[in-house]
């Protein structure tokens, strides 16, 4: 809402505006969502994870350091965005034809890599819209354990929401986009969400 006051502040209006296309979406999208939200989640492939699930834990989880390539901000050429906490692009291409997704993909491509919302951000507002990107929906520790109390700790669906914002407010089209994450609930709710916005760019 806009607040307008009066310039002697004897009064007061209120301008209702109109929601956006994502709050509309977010607001349907919030009131589906199973509140057991990572209920049947499949953890990844062994060769990331503890064999024994009742061990599956924070604790257990053995994250190694990266070397990530930071990428020149400065430079506005074409690039493409990887999204993931932990893994590279070339750890997709194993699992990849289970969820519906090219291997050829993630080994042809140069990636640029985001590990984080944050991180996912500047990358786009310094250099652009990427011509592809891949999504992950798991960011942080607390969501492998179905925790996503922490407002701070963004998820791919925040990113998903930035990244149509950004369209919207800079008039530009959705990307070609791909969603990589091993959470069959994360990934559908961002499947979907980028989906109906692209219908929705369609019809306009």
């Amino acid at each position: 809402m806009t607040l307008q006051t009066t310039d002697s502040y004897d009064s007061m209006s209120i301008i209702a505006r109109q929601p956006t296309w994502l709050e509309t979406q977010t607001f349907h999208m919030e009131n589906q969502l199973n509140p057991n939200f990572c209920q049947g989640f499949e953890p990844e492939p062994q060769s990331f994870f503890v064999k024994d699930k009742s061990h599956f834990s924070i604790k257990n989880i053995q994250r190694k350091p990266r070397n990530i390539e930071q990428p020149n901000l400065q430079e506005r050429t074409p690039y493409n965005l990887f999204l993931d906490d932990y893994r590279t692009p070339s750890n997709v291409v194993g699992y990849a034809h289970t969820i519906g997704l090219r291997a050829d993909l993630y080994i042809k491509h140069k990636w640029d890599i985001a590990i984080d919302y944050n991180h996912f951000v500047e990358i786009i507002e310094a250099k652009g819209l990427p011509v592809i990107v891949s999504l992950d929906h798991d960011l942080a520790d607390c969501h492998y354990v179905g925790d996503f109390s922490d407002p701070n700790e963004k998820t791919g669906m925040d990113c998903a929401k930035w990244l149509i914002d950004y369209c919207v407010d800079n008039n530009k089209q959705l990307p070609e986009y791909y969603v990589h994450s091993m959470n069959p609930v994360g990934r559908k709710n961002i499947q979907s969400l980028l989906d109906n916005y692209k219908k929705y760019e369609r019809g306009n």
